[in-house]
């Protein structure tokens, strides 16, 4: 059974303190993500792993330094 994620996003925000390069947080927190729920709901994680694209990433920091421009 598919699951229709389109029009649906999940935006992963991180503050200030020191991470890895961004894609690799990304990467990391997308698969974090699909693993837990997994654990409840295996479609809906398989679902999640075919459409990555509704998953974004926000940087605090970027937004407050842009905004201060």
């Amino acid at each position: 059974m598919s699951i229709d994620l389109s029009g649906k996003k999940i935006v992963m925000i991180h503050g200030l303190a020191s991470k890895p390069p961004r894609e690799d947080v990304h990467s990391l927190w997308t698969k974090c993500l699909i693993e837990n729920v997994r654990v409840d709901d295996s479609a809906l994680a398989g679902e999640m792993e075919k459409q990555k694209d509704i998953f974004h990433s926000a940087y605090w920091a970027d937004f407050t330094s842009q905004s201060h421009s």
